[in-house]
């Protein structure tokens, strides 16, 4: 759960619902502010039975296996103000929408429905009305244009509920991907001179680019002689992979650093091959351990054994 208090005008803001949109949007689907006084007809038909209504459709989700997350108390006073919000006579304006942006918000913390919930939910509320509509016993005439002005309305909020859904799905996608690229890509220092890149996953072009960038810090940072990249985690290399790779160590260079290439295993060798990719230009080692012996003598370096009795050994 959220522990933020909820900002209304950033989100809409983020989700560019502006006031041009939502005029745009009642357009598109015929609501005019007039539709009001329609709709307070519905509200006072519906409002006298709308507890069974919620009810019936809270039963109807959890036995279709979708309401397993329901709190009855809790859920049932969301859903009620939910539905019941549809037909308080509102005008369709910028509070009308700030107000149904929260109550999404509320029943995403409290109740966590997915599109399909939603879906079923409006389905079975406008089934519901219908029904009420066609028994009531005023004017048929006026009724049915105030069930239309209804259905009209639903789908505005439909969009607003599943477009609140999509955003924060997407936001929390994106909080993710950012932690993951982070601890991913670490840079360390195996010595002075000597950095080790571990490649872990997909190598995309935003993550390559994130990588490198990485790179040439630590390069500065860390004075950085001689780097490792080792691709052993990499799931696939392809054409584009490759390239990034180039690319990298080329940056690398730039910097002042050489750069070499372990974990190319037999497989992906002769993919490059077969795509015609030719790593010429850059050094490359079966596995870590050889590049770091590589590096080593790259940087002059040499590890010999000490003799104090113990299984350590000192680079000289």
């Amino acid at each position: 759960m959220n522990d933020q208090p909820f900002d209304v005008a950033t989100l809409r803001a983020e989700m560019n619902l502006s006031r041009h949109e939502i005029v745009q949007r009642k357009a598109w689907l015929g609501l005019e502010d007039e539709d009001h006084v329609r709709l307070g007809r519905i509200g006072d038909l519906v409002e006298p039975h709308l507890g069974a209504i919620i009810d019936a459709l809270a039963a109807d989700l959890l036995e279709a296996g979708n309401g397993s997350y329901f709190e009855p108390d809790e859920a049932g006073k969301l859903l009620r103000d939910y539905f019941g919000g549809l037909t308080g006579g509102s005008r369709f304006d910028e509070s009308f929408v700030d107000a149904r942006l929260m109550m999404v918000n509320a029943l995403q913390e409290k109740v966590s429905p997915d599109v399909s919930w939603y879906l079923a939910a409006y389905l079975f509320f406008l089934q519901e009305v219908a029904t009420l509509v066609r028994g009531d016993a005023g004017d048929q005439a006026e009724m049915q244009a105030a069930y239309r002005t209804l259905n009209k309305l639903v789908f505005l909020d439909l969009g607003l509920a599943i477009d609140t859904h999509v955003y924060e799905r997407n936001r929390t996608i994106r909080t993710q991907q950012r932690d993951l690229e982070e601890l991913s890509t670490p840079v360390l220092q195996l010595r002075p001179g000597l950095l080790i890149l571990p490649i872990i996953g997909m190598l995309d072009t935003r993550r390559a680019q994130q990588l490198t960038e990485q790179l040439l810090q630590a390069i500065r940072s860390r004075r950085g002689k001689v780097v490792v990249l080792d691709v052993t985690g990499v799931a696939a290399v392809d054409s584009r992979v490759a390239n990034h790779l180039i690319q990298t160590v080329d940056a690398a260079r730039l910097m002042g650093a050489t750069a070499i290439v372990t974990g190319v295993s037999p497989d992906v060798a002769q993919t490059l091959i077969g795509l015609g990719i030719s790593l010429g230009n850059v050094i490359t080692v079966a596995d870590l351990e050889g590049g770091i012996h590589e590096a080593d003598r790259l940087l002059g370096l040499k590890v010999v054994p000490v003799d104090d009795g113990h299984n350590h050994g000192r680079v000289g």
